[in-house]
């Protein structure tokens, strides 16, 4: 993992954060690094100019990020001042199967999928995606889906949109204190439908 780790680097003398970050998230993914394989070479590095630029790259970069897109967009909502998503959680649908969004905000039980071009014309990835946001959706998640317009050209629009969407959900315990005033009033309901 060494001559992976030192590429990584002479790249952050040359490439701006995001780009950085992107290279860390697909080297990552393909097993070649990991962020406690850079922490050495980065150490080393003190004193140079672009040193800084590593070390936050080392902080932002993520395993199992599928694609750049997919790591612009959450750079893109790191920067918004919204949570901090997890990548790829675990999501289980009725059915029983589990799915892994791309970002999950699992509090406001809200999931973020990037669209690349081929979720819209690959006619059985097009399948696929319906039905996993349909099973999302039936298990009480929101799916909010971006595209390559919206990260690149559009980002306050989608950062807005995003925001709007995580304001107006509520958190798990919100949701819990919902279902237990519902399920005190059918009791009591039932109660009374029996003692009358």
């Amino acid at each position: 993992m060494l001559v992976p780790a030192w590429l990584w680097l002479s790249l952050a003398e040359r490439l701006p954060l995001d780009d950085l970050v992107v290279a860390a998230d697909a080297a990552w993914r393909l097993g070649d690094l990991s962020r406690e394989g850079l922490r050495p070479p980065v150490g080393v590095a003190v004193g140079r100019r672009w040193v800084t630029r590593a070390r936050q790259a080392l902080d932002l970069m993520e395993p199992g990020v599928d694609s750049p897109m997919e790591t612009r967009l959450r750079l893109l909502v790191l920067r918004s001042g919204l949570p901090r998503p997890t990548v790829h959680a675990p999501v289980t649908v009725l059915s029983g199967q589990v799915l892994h969004p791309d970002l999950v905000f699992e509090r406001h039980l809200t999931v973020v999928e990037y669209e690349g071009d081929h979720h819209r014309t690959d006619r059985s990835q097009w399948q696929h995606d319906l039905w996993r946001y349909a099973a999302l959706e039936a298990a009480g998640w929101t799916v909010v889906r971006f595209t390559a317009d919206d990260v690149l050209r559009h980002p306050q629009r989608a950062v807005s949109h995003l925001r709007g969407v995580l304001a107006r959900r509520p958190s798990h315990a919100e949701m819990r204190a919902v279902v237990a005033q519902t399920d005190v009033w059918s009791t009591t309901t039932r109660i009374s439908a029996t003692e009358g």
